[in-house]
């Protein structure tokens, strides 16, 4: 997909619905986005849409968080955000621990590691119960809010590199 193509899918109401390449122009014209978008700020209109939803309650959070690991790993080549927090925490682990090798976190990239680690964290329990699922999509909810307010709630200047 082109950066078009996402940010199509951050717009449309249901973003399956969208298919062709005619409809998503037609989409593109009616909210008044340009469809030569850089593929950085599309992404960005994409997680902030989840994101949105998330706390809109308008889909079931876990299901958002799943579109967002998804959007992770198809979109993994793009940076977001430099990220000073998590190269010190490694530094610290590999000082810590010589033979500690990891660099990063899944998702720091786009500011979604914690909603990255809380969708993942529902296949850790050995009988997932409502009360346990509940409490994973409060936290769901409250990282949502985080992340939104942390990176997606003004727009960067370098979305159009």
């Amino acid at each position: 997909l082109g950066g078009a193509e996402v940010a199509c899918l951050a717009i449309a109401p249901t973003p399956s619905i969208i298919q062709a390449k005619d409809e998503i122009l037609k989409s593109f014209s009616e909210v008044g986005l340009n469809t030569n978008m850089p593929k950085k700020r599309a992404l960005w209109l994409l997680i902030r849409f989840y994101l949105k939803l998330i706390l809109l309650k308008e889909r079931d959070p876990i299901w958002c968080a799943s579109e967002l690991v998804d959007i992770d790993i198809s979109f993994g080549e793009i940076t977001l955000f430099d990220r000073p927090d998590c190269d010190l925490y490694f530094a610290g682990q590999r000082k810590k621990y010589p033979n500690y090798t990891s660099s990063k976190f899944v998702g720091q990239e786009i500011g979604i590691e914690i909603l990255y680690g809380l969708h993942d964290s529902l296949d850790d329990y050995p009988v997932l119960t409502q009360k346990d699922e509940n409490h994973v999509r409060d936290m769901i909810i409250t990282e949502a809010k985080n992340v939104l307010d942390r990176f997606y709630s003004v727009e960067p200047n370098d979305l159009n590199d």
